[in-house]
């Protein structure tokens, strides 16, 4: 891991990590609480004499802690996949992942960093445009789609000039954070 680390270093790339609170929580509900997770906590946990209110920020600050220990203090963290399911199991709902791949938004288009890094803002990738429905594994592994097959239908019929489907996938304007999933 430390020539990894250094080469980042060396050539100013980010360390690239998927963050999922979802498993967290599916893993540890004795532990992790479900607003927790979804960025709705109402209250703080102290760590090292830091704050966190979300399990997505002390994710990240894992991250920090570890790299800074092996003495990479300005590796950027970028987060490469991150999301909610939307059916599936337990927890698994459209409502759920309205509130959390929103709040990832919110904080993404704000610049927000988190208890280590507050005043470095954190790249988000949300997972994935759509659902996966030949997707081994657990039912809820296949509904990580933000975007539900009717709202790219509707996305077509209703602005066929500001989507282009040869080689790039593109969308301009906005993000309107309350249509971050579709039904």
């Amino acid at each position: 891991m430390i020539p990894l680390l250094q080469f980042l270093e060396q050539s100013d790339s980010p360390f690239m990590v998927n963050v999922y609170p979802f498993f967290s929580y599916i893993n540890n509900k004795k532990d992790i609480g479900l607003d927790y997770a979804l960025f709705e906590n109402q209250g703080v946990m102290l760590d090292n004499g830091l704050f966190y209110d979300n399990l997505f920020d002390a994710t990240l600050d894992s991250f920090v802690a570890a790299m800074e220990r092996e003495g990479f203090r300005g590796v950027r963290v970028v987060v490469s996949e991150t999301g909610w399911p939307t059916d599936g199991g337990e927890a698994a709902s459209p409502e759920n992942a309205r509130v959390y791949n929103g709040n990832v938004v919110k904080r993404a288009l704000g610049d927000v960093g988190t208890p280590m890094r507050p005043s470095v803002g954190v790249e988000v990738f949300l997972f994935d445009m759509f659902d996966e429905n030949g997707k081994d594994g657990q039912e809820y592994e296949k509904h990580f789609g933000c975007l539900g097959l009717m709202v790219l239908k509707l996305m077509m019929l209703t602005l066929p000039n500001v989507i282009n489907f040869g080689y790039t996938f593109t969308l301009y304007g906005e993000i309107d954070t309350n249509y971050v999933i579709g039904i």
